[in-house]
């Protein structure tokens, strides 16, 4: 598409020809809805739940005051039925299974998505695909496009004392390494007026106990290892305190209800990539979540003080295929733990957890061979094949030491002939040491074991 402008000086006529492109629009089998920072800053969005008010299929659901509690749902299927996913890492509330969305510091965000059902990416975490919708934020990271240090201060204000400041402070370590730091709140009185009406009386009152107060922050490391690929690590935290407005009673106001939340996310992300065909993310997570609801009104004998707190640990790992321009093939994993406490009641023990065998050690050689390859002792695998047989090699797991790259990659990868020999004399050592564990080991550990259940006979 082109413009064209005639602009007259004079008795000279300049003409100017202004092209621009006109964006195709994005097909997709499913609705997928997303809001830029950029796009927020220029429709006026202040908050989180109201960018979300703007996408089709979604509804916010707002429980009244200036500190109420909003949830998202996505098609009308509640708020339990969609997941909300933070720089990839899935918030959860196993008490009620709703997430405060308002929580959220819209200035901190580059780009907020709903996504209903499954969309065209695949490369997605297996969690996130077991909810009708997921909610998508991610947060901003800094470009320094002027120089190595950027600061961001900005303060709204609002009707009935409020006052919401937000403040972001970025530098760049090095070439590869950047750190942000950010801090942000709110402050409400929430004493907004209305009319109460009592038969012929008509009275202005002010609403009481619907103050809210709350403060939080966030430090991000952005570390780009070149050729090793991409890490990330995020630690958020949150607080607030509120008032619950309770209703007009005889034409009394009551204030007996508060509400405490407190929160905490840690995470690790890392990305790689091998040319154009291979792709994998891994992630680790933390998630801690208080809530205290205290209720002092006098119908009650003994004033009510619930307190809940809730632990989530996750690990989850997605890797992506593409042999062509055509076909993509993914394959994901998640693994998470979530406790929920009521506090001077039941307490949920890990003990009697399944885990997946060897995670540890699954663990900590990924951790040995990221510092090796980082520190020039062994040189990367560009083969993904080769590494995950390197990393999934369970007779390793038995030996003893966690072996280096350097040690087993040569066994592993060099050919190997059939040799008749060699085969016929590992056969013989594990027939010899089922032999020692069977006929001796077993018959030694019947006196042994009786000899250790009652000590006290035989000292």
């Amino acid at each position: 598409m082109a413009l064209c402008c005639v602009v007259c000086e004079g008795d000279t006529l300049n003409i100017a020809t202004v092209s621009a492109e006109v964006e195709t629009a994005a097909t997709a089998v499913c609705p997928v809805n997303s809001l830029s920072s950029a796009m927020a800053e220029v429709t006026g969005t202040i908050g989180l739940y109201e960018a979300i008010e703007r996408f089709s299929g979604v509804s916010v659901k707002d429980y009244g005051g200036i500190g109420g509690l909003k949830t998202v749902s996505i098609r009308n299927m509640g708020a339990t039925h969609t997941s909300i996913m933070y720089d990839g890492i899935s918030i959860t509330d196993a008490q009620n299974g709703q997430i405060d969305i308002s929580r959220f510091n819209l200035d901190g965000i580059e780009e907020t998505s709903v996504i209903i059902g499954i969309d065209d990416d695949i490369f997605r975490s297996a969690r996130g695909l077991t909810s009708v919708g997921v909610l998508k934020i991610e947060s901003a990271e800094p470009q320094f496009l002027q120089s190595d240090t950027e600061v961001y201060a900005r303060l709204t204000a609002g009707s009935f004392g409020t006052f919401s400041p937000h403040v972001s402070y970025s530098q760049k370590l090095s070439k590869s390494c950047s750190l942000n730091l950010s801090a942000y709140g709110m402050v409400s009185e929430g004493n907004y007026p209305f009319t109460l009406h009592n038969h012929n009386l008509i009275t202005e009152e002010k609403r009481i106990n619907s103050d809210v107060g709350s403060i939080g922050g966030e430090v991000n490391f952005y570390a780009n290892l070149n050729q090793y690929g991409k890490l990330k690590i995020k630690a958020n935290i949150y607080g607030s305190e509120r008032g619950l407005p309770g209703p007009v009673i005889l034409y009394t106001q009551t204030d007996y209800e508060r509400l405490w939340d407190k929160s905490a996310i840690c995470s690790a992300m890392y990305d790689k990539e091998w040319g154009k065909k291979w792709k994998l993310h891994a992630d680790l997570g933390y998630t801690y979540s208080y809530n205290r609801y205290t209720n002092s009104d006098p119908m009650y004998p003994v004033a009510q003080d619930d307190r809940y707190s809730q632990k989530e640990y996750s690990i989850a790992a997605r890797g992506l295929y593409r042999p062509n321009e055509n076909w993509k093939f993914s394959l994901a994993s998640d693994l998470f733990i979530n406790t929920l406490n009521r506090c001077f009641s039941t307490q949920f023990s890990l003990l009697n957890l399944a885990l997946p065998l060897g995670i540890s050690f699954y663990t900590l050689q990924a951790i040995a061979y990221m510092v090796d390859v980082y520190r020039g002792k062994t040189p990367a695998d560009r083969n993904p094949a080769k590494f995950m047989l390197f990393m999934s090699f369970f007779p390793q797991i038995i030996q003893g030491p966690i072996p280096r790259h350097s040690q087993l990659a040569g066994q592993l990868y060099e050919g190997h002939d059939f040799d008749y020999t060699r085969v016929c004399h590992g056969v013989q050592l594990m027939v010899w040491g089922l032999f020692k564990k069977i006929v001796i080991g077993e018959r030694i550990v019947m006196p042994v074991n009786a000899l250790f259940d009652g000590y006290a006979k035989y000292s």
